[in-house]
């Protein structure tokens, strides 16, 4: 128990003994703003005399403290010493705020300390505002009246920042400077939208003390113009004098001035300048000669330089003239058995289509009407032209509403071949009005080839495809008419070996006597051999024979000439010839070509020999055909 209250005797010891009494005398405000002056006063006493110095710390919200004011004082012991000091509110503190005193002597030792509650810091502002009108009309005066204090009642200096809007839009902004608090705006409203305006004013002093006030005022602006106008008639003819007549005027009955007025009919604009609204509205319009039939609008526009507006819409119906009747073919050069399409438009006074009924003829060149109908206009009408006419210059005349109009057409030269494959022969008919005269191409698969023919019109030919290509198969086709024909069988009529080996082939269908059959063929087949080999020895043979005669010939008969003093040795001139070299090269080339066709006949007659004893082109097991020659026989 004893060493108990020994601790708390050692605990008081330690506790500093309070030497000073400090008194702050009381505020007087409780709310200051940035920038307002504040009268920090009140008294020391000390048990002792000391020169010290007396800090006054300001703390606001928790936050570090701001020391605002330093007093050194002479204090005497055991006497109240008072002291006195005015300073300013610094503009970065706010809220609730402590002030701190702390005593302190020469050395810097602490000799008291005190803190209590003080007052509150504001940057917050008050006013008051006030506006005339509710309603106003662009062009008018809007003015706006207020004062701004501070919380403690000290007007202020400072800017305000007032801003319109409509709702949410910001339409202007303004700012006035105050001066000790008093607010006096003044705008002439002009070239604004027309509604709910809002009027927001934001005021900051020069101590950056602010506060926003919302809606400081609020009014409807208008912005229009009354157009009462109306028109003469409702409808009119091209050419006739429209006449508008009628008076602007406003919502609010206020009196506008230098008001312009535009008409606008079509493209064409024409204004007037109204001095003020109590003028009337006066316009004459000439409808043009060529206007679009049906509705038509004037737009009729008055403003003037505050910004009003006003509009007005009338509207007046142009009859529709016949004035034009237009013709236009599908094709002005037709074949016969075609169709000649012709579009008939019937064109008011603006060019534009209008209903109605028109006659169409189609005339030949002896200006009798082959065809007539009656068609709706602005729609097409067909005529048929006659199998088989004539290349002529035709013509289609049009009448409807009293005008008449005209159109050429020519009947065109037709060239046209009808064609049909009937077995190996294509029947070829002239179906065109002129007669046919030239090559008719013909493509087998990818060979091409063809015959020059004539036919008269309606006249008809055959063609054998066998005298244009070879046996086999082919896709035909016919480029000048565009037939096709697939799958075509040609085949070449029988050749001297067909009809020698026909009746050995009879045999080997019938089954009889294959040893005969085959050895005939070994035997036929080396007598051709040996007869190629022959034949090509004794040619080598005869035209070297023939090459050496005619060198000695030339030999003798030039040493004759140089023996007479005739021939003289000199260059030899190429490119001349005489009569004997004619008629000696002329008879080497006939041989020549008439043995080059004779190998190409016994060269071909070989292949198609190899191509039939194919085993694919025997894979039905059919029997050879009797009278197919020898060389057939496996067909």
């Amino acid at each position: 128990m004893k060493k108990v209250k020994f601790l708390v005797l050692f605990l008081i010891l330690l506790l500093p003994l309070a030497t000073a009494d400090i008194n702050v005398d009381k505020f007087s405000s409780n709310v200051y703003n940035y920038g307002s002056k504040l009268l920090i006063s009140g008294n020391i006493k000390q048990t002792t005399d000391v020169r010290a110095r007396a800090d006054f710390t300001l703390t606001c919200n928790n936050a570090t403290g701001m020391k605002i004011v330093s007093l050194m004082l002479n204090l005497k012991a055991n006497e109240p010493n008072s002291f006195s000091q005015l300073t300013t509110i610094p503009n970065n503190a706010a809220g609730s705020c402590n002030l701190k005193v702390d005593l302190l002597d020469t050395s810097e030792k602490l000799l008291e300390t005190r803190e209590n509650y003080a007052f509150e810091i504001s940057n917050d502002l008050k006013g008051t505002f006030e506006n005339q009108y509710q309603t106003y009309q662009l062009g008018d005066v809007l003015n706006i009246r207020g004062i701004i204090t501070r919380e403690d009642n000290t007007p202020v200096d400072g800017v305000a920042v007032i801003k319109f809007k409509q709702g949410e839009n910001i339409v202007l902004t303004d700012t006035i400077e105050i001066i000790k608090g008093n607010v006096d705006y003044k705008k002439t409203l002009n070239l604004l939208p027309a509604g709910a305006y809002n009027i927001d004013i934001t005021v900051t002093d020069n101590f950056g003390n602010t506060h926003g006030f919302i809606d400081a005022a609020v009014f409807q602006v208008n912005n229009d113009i009354t157009i009462n106008a109306g028109l003469d008639k409702t409808t009119y003819t091209p050419g006739d004098i429209l006449k508008l007549t009628g008076i602007v005027s406003t919502t609010l009955k206020k009196e506008l001035k230098n008001v312009e007025v535009e008409y606008k009919v079509e493209s064409e604009k024409q204004t007037a300048i109204l001095l003020t609204t109590t003028e009337g509205l006066n316009y004459n319009y000439k409808i043009p000669g060529n206007i679009k039939s049906g509705k038509h609008t004037i737009n009729v526009k008055a403003t003037d330089d505050e910004g009003n507006y006003g509009e007005r819409i009338l509207n007046f119906e142009v009859k529709a003239i016949p004035t034009s009747l237009v013709l236009t073919l599908d094709n002005p050069n037709i074949n016969p058995g075609e169709n000649v399409g012709v579009t008939a438009n019937l064109l008011d006074q603006a060019n534009d289509a209008i209903d109605g009924s028109i006659t169409l003829n189609i005339i030949d060149n002896k200006n009798k009407i082959v065809s007539s109908k009656v068609i709706k206009s602005n729609t097409k009408g067909e005529f048929s032209i006659p199998q088989g006419t004539l290349p002529n210059n035709w013509k289609i005349k049009a009448e409807g509403f009293g005008l008449i109009n005209e159109i050429p057409i020519t009947i065109k030269e037709q060239q046209k071949l009808d064609v049909k494959l009937q077995g190996e022969k294509l029947l070829i008919n002239n179906t065109g009005n002129v007669p046919y005269n030239g090559l008719f191409e013909v493509i087998g698969n990818t060979e091409k080839t063809g015959k020059t023919i004539k036919l008269k019109t309606g006249k008809s030919t055959e063609l054998e495809l066998s005298s244009l290509l070879k046996a086999g198969k082919y896709n035909i086709e016919i480029p000048s008419t565009g037939d096709k024909f697939t799958d075509v069988a040609v085949t070449k009529p029988l050749g001297f070996f067909s009809k020698l080996t026909g009746g050995v082939t009879a045999n080997v269908s019938t089954g009889k006597r294959p040893y005969v059959l085959y050895s005939s063929l070994l035997v036929v087949l080396f007598a051709l051999i040996y007869m190629i080999f022959r034949k090509n020895g004794e040619n080598k043979t005869r035209k070297a024979s023939k090459d050496q005669s005619d060198y000695e010939l030339g030999q003798k008969k030039l040493d004759e000439l140089r023996a007479k003093g005739i021939r003289k040795d000199k260059p030899a001139e190429y490119g001349k010839a005489n009569k004997d070299d004619i008629e000696d090269f002329r008879k080497r080339m006939g041989k020549m070509f008439n043995d080059d066709n004779k190998q190409k006949d016994l060269n071909n007659y070989f292949d198609n020999q190899k191509k039939v004893h194919r085993p694919e082109n025997n894979r039905n097991n059919e029997k050879p055909k009797e009278g197919g020659g020898m060389f057939n026989m496996f067909n």
